[in-house]
């Protein structure tokens, strides 16, 4: 069996703009499960820069949902005449 860095991952680093609460915890690592097909223990910081959501990294894999980068994607759209 060939073996990845992805494969041997066990942490989300996870960064919210507030502090999340127990359940919204909760409700992270069971997205996180069923998205990676297993338990990641979570590395919660809290970035006030990214307004609101969150942003979570996986080894290579980041999943942005953060409010700044909703307007940064937004920003570019609109710059490259997209609208």
């Amino acid at each position: 069996m060939t073996w990845t860095v992805a494969d041997l991952t066990t942490t989300a680093r996870a960064t919210s703009a507030v502090p999340l609460t127990a359940e919204e915890q909760a409700r992270l690592k069971t997205s996180l499960k069923q998205r990676f097909g297993r338990d990641l223990a979570l590395a919660l910081s809290v970035d006030p820069g990214i307004l609101g959501g969150i942003v979570v990294q996986v080894g290579d894999v980041v999943i942005d949902g953060s409010l700044a980068g909703k307007l940064d994607a937004l920003q570019e759209q609109l710059l490259r005449g997209g609208g």
